[in-house]
């Protein structure tokens, strides 16, 4: 399983030269919200990723998610990025999804510490960046369990 989820990952991160605006029609209505956004989710993991700046970052979101998150806290995200899973090395587009009230893109990422990292920022209908999640992708343990059974035998 652990395989299949790093195979999984790198597919994603062969996509890395096409650009995700390649993929979107350029006559569709929602291309336009899709460019705006793609590069303020760039800038902002140019910023607290790869630069390592989250004092930054911080100044990317929305006026009103600055509200609601404390700066501290994503001071603290960023320092625990860096020393959970150390520098990043590979980016890959993943979806962009329209809902009602939001936006979000995803992408996986490839760390140093770790294979597989999922990340998604969500955009409120304005364009703004409204909040990030990173998690990192972990081996289905019980596929796991059952190779090691299986290898016993």
């Amino acid at each position: 399983m652990k395989k299949f989820i790093i195979a999984l990952a790198m597919g994603a991160m062969a996509l890395l030269p096409l650009p995700a605006q390649a993929a979107t029609p350029t006559n569709a209505p929602d291309a336009a919200a899709f460019a705006a956004q793609e590069t303020l989710a760039n800038q902002w993991i140019e910023t607290m990723i790869v630069q390592q700046k989250p004092e930054e970052a911080y100044k990317l979101l929305s006026p009103t998610a600055q509200k609601q998150i404390a700066q501290d806290k994503v001071v603290k995200a960023g320092k625990d990025i860096q020393a959970k899973w150390g520098k990043m090395q590979a980016l890959g587009f993943v979806a962009w999804e329209r809902f009602t009230q939001a936006d979000r893109i995803s992408y996986v990422m490839k760390f140093e510490k770790a294979p597989a990292v999922h990340c998604m920022l969500i955009f409120d209908k304005q364009g703004g960046l409204e909040n990030f999640v990173l998690g990192e992708m972990q081996q289905n343990k019980d596929a796991k369990n059952q190779k090691t059974q299986s290898d016993k035998k």
